[in-house]
């Protein structure tokens, strides 16, 4: 297998300005439980139903909850800890907030298609993303191309799956692992297996 000089410095460049977003795995618990309870409508079953989902929610919130510092440990332990990179973070949050402003806005004032508006601007966005972020392409790419075109293909019935806003935060949700598994990856790929936190 060849190396790629010029590669492995912009994923360390990358990694070394990223750190902390590049710890994958913190995330993993929080966003699967989330995903879940977007998907799964508590109202569609009865009464009781209702109570079972929502104990499972509070359990499982608290589990993922209790799961982070464990997880956050676990990356300091193994690679260190640098100061956190506040102005990238905020920038990414706020980009995030329009992108779902825009698709809240977009969602109101579109009525019910057989396509889904929201689903092919949110996978635009990430698209965006992907190319911004270039060592995470990846699965930013399977996901905007999934996005767009599961947002293109026509739906017969009243309104398309991922306009329905809970089940397209839950797709993201899931797209979201994929990128924490990938982030994790990457971030293990270029620090190696350092167990001293140097």
């Amino acid at each position: 297998m060849q190396n790629h000089p010029v590669r492995d410095l912009e994923r360390v460049r990358f990694v070394t300005a990223h750190y902390e977003m590049l710890q994958g795995l913190v995330v993993l618990p929080l966003l699967t439980v989330l995903g879940v309870l977007f998907v799964v409508d508590p109202r569609s079953g009865s009464q009781g139903d209702a109570v079972i989902w929502w104990g499972m929610a509070t359990v499982g919130l608290m589990a993922a909850l209790a799961a982070i510092p464990v997880l956050s440990g676990y990356y300091r332990r193994r690679y260190g800890a640098v100061r956190a990179q506040r102005q990238q973070g905020r920038s990414a949050l706020v980009a995030t907030g329009v992108l779902f402003a825009a698709v809240a806005v977009l969602h109101t004032f579109t009525p019910a298609l057989p396509f889904s508006p929201e689903a092919v601007a949110v996978g635009a966005g990430v698209l965006v993303a992907g190319w911004r972020l270039r060592p995470l392409a990846p699965p930013f790419l399977l996901t905007g191309v999934a996005l767009i075109v599961g947002g293109l293909l026509p739906f017969q019935g009243v309104g398309h799956p991922l306009s329905d806003l809970s089940i397209l935060l839950g797709v993201c949700c899931g797209a979201a692992v994929l990128l924490g598994i990938w982030s994790h990856l990457l971030l293990r790929r270029v620090l190696g297996g350092n167990e001293s936190g140097e």
